[in-house]
């Protein structure tokens, strides 16, 4: 099981728009930006757990999911996800 936080802009994991990669077949990425440097697991590794636990405290995190559960045009990193895995939301 994962447990993941989302952010206001829909990414997990530190995997944001223009640093995710569905093709890689690494574990892990290196995710460097303006204001951090972190390690992180790509989207490959989150999608091999059996489980995952997406929690999202708050207002504006309840209304991020719901637009990634249902805008399908407009790719969210959390988007990436995948339905076949048992994804459980936590909102409040």
């Amino acid at each position: 099981m994962i447990l993941l936080g989302i952010g206001n802009d829909g990414h997990i994991a530190s995997l944001f728009k223009k640093n995710i990669n569905k093709k890689t077949n690494k574990n892990v990425i290196y995710v460097k930006r303006k204001d951090f440097q972190r390690i992180s697991l790509t989207i490959k590794c989150i999608n091999n757990s059996k489980s995952i636990f997406l929690w999202a405290p708050g207002k504006s995190k309840k209304n991020i999911v719901k637009k990634i559960l249902s805008d399908k045009k407009f790719k969210y990193p959390a988007s990436f996800l995948k339905e076949n895995n048992n994804i459980l939301f936590h909102c409040n």
